[in-house]
């Protein structure tokens, strides 16, 4: 699999040279990384990598969705209808149908009844009741080690509260790397279970949502009734 990341690279004394490190090549007057492994990057003498900003690409994401999903379900919702997706190893994903970075149309067959699938439809009908909090589900989201990172952060927020890009950004270890945080937020496949919209801008605004912000505004809402 093969991961696209925006770079910007700055040698001391300027300019941009040819290197590999952990399996990443940056290849010279080229605007991208191409990882060729599973491994992240990180420090090495006499280079800085800035903005980092590790995504798959549609192509490639649709592509694993589509080899690894084994079922699918559309869930009506107050808030609109969502699609939830399994893989063999867990939920891959959960979108407002609609949304901004919706995968498409899936090949997996429509199989309401699948218990995973059934659980997490369950599940969403106690959150939207106000009845539960939180999620209890496996997960499998396919994404690049980094957007997996910042996932994996935002599982621990809990309901009622918030935080910002940057204090997610100091959570991984990546202070300065608020901008792809952002990114990495903007492209959580498992909308309300992974919850991206507790994420606020610095000052408090509620920034951009996959799902808009009046949905963001809508959970946040709830949850603090709960």
């Amino acid at each position: 699999m093969e991961y696209v990341v925006k770079w910007k690279a700055v040698k001391k004394g300027g300019g941009v040279l040819e290197s590999n490190f952990n399996g990443w090549r940056i290849d010279r007057g080229s605007q991208f990384i191409k990882q060729q492994n599973s491994h992240d990057c990180g420090p090495i003498a006499g280079l800085k990598i800035m903005d980092i900003f590790g995504t798959l690409n549609k192509t490639t994401l649709i592509n694993t969705l589509e080899s690894r999903c084994t079922a699918q379900a559309l869930v009506d919702t107050p808030l609109g209808p969502v699609r939830i997706a399994r893989t063999a190893n867990g939920l891959a994903g959960l979108w407002f149908e609609g949304q901004k970075h919706h995968p498409g149309v899936l090949q997996a067959p429509l199989q309401p009844d699948d218990p995973l699938l059934r659980e997490a439809a369950a599940q969403l009908r106690r959150y939207f009741a106000g009845d539960a909090r939180a999620f209890a589900l496996p997960l499998d989201l396919q994404g690049t080690p980094f957007q997996r990172a910042v996932w994996e952060a935002l599982l621990r927020i809990p309901a009622g509260r918030t935080c910002s890009y940057g204090e997610l950004a100091r959570a991984i270890g990546r202070p300065s790397a608020v901008r792809a945080v952002g990114a990495a937020v903007g492209r959580n496949p498992a909308s309300l279970v992974v919850p991206c919209h507790r994420v606020l801008g610095q000052d408090g605004s509620l920034t951009g949502y996959a799902g808009g912000v009046q949905r963001k505004q809508s959970l946040l809402q709830l949850e603090a009734a709960a």
